[in-house]
């Protein structure tokens, strides 16, 4: 058993030491106090060292968010660099000739090519004829 350092025979010969200067009688208060002593000597440790932690993650963390935060914004300018070398190397009205147009939308909201697919095998009703084999009318 390691306590402070301290072996089993280490140990026995400060007892027997203490019991020699304090004897039988005081020796108890002496042992309780220097316990209270060595547990607050450890909370406050603990309390220290756990603090320490935080505060190193809490600054790793930083120093990470703030290297991401420099890796993006080096990404994005070599990105607008490029797309400007981009543009600039193509003719006059390119983009605009090639722009693909936008699909017409129907009245659900989708393109026609959809639209004719969530359509097909419905049976369409008209004013004409009713729906569920209501009649329409007096």
């Amino acid at each position: 058993m390691d306590f402070f350092n301290v072996g089993t025979g280490e140990l026995l010969v400060l007892l027997m030491l203490g019991l020699i200067l304090f004897g039988p009688e005081d020796i108890v208060n002496v042992m309780r106090t220097l316990g209270k002593y060595v547990r607050t000597a450890q909370r406050m440790w603990v309390q220290v060292s756990t603090t320490l932690q935080e505060e190193l993650i809490s600054e790793e963390a930083r120093n990470t968010t703030d290297g991401i935060k420099g890796s993006f914004s080096e990404l994005q300018r070599e990105l607008e660099g490029t797309g400007r070398a981009i543009q600039g190397s193509m003719p006059k009205g390119f983009i605009e000739r090639h722009r693909p147009s936008q699909p017409a939308q129907t009245d659900a909201g989708l393109p026609p090519d959809v639209a004719s697919h969530s359509t097909e095998g419905k049976s369409q009703t008209t004013d004409a004829e009713p729906s569920l084999g209501h009649k329409m009318g007096p």
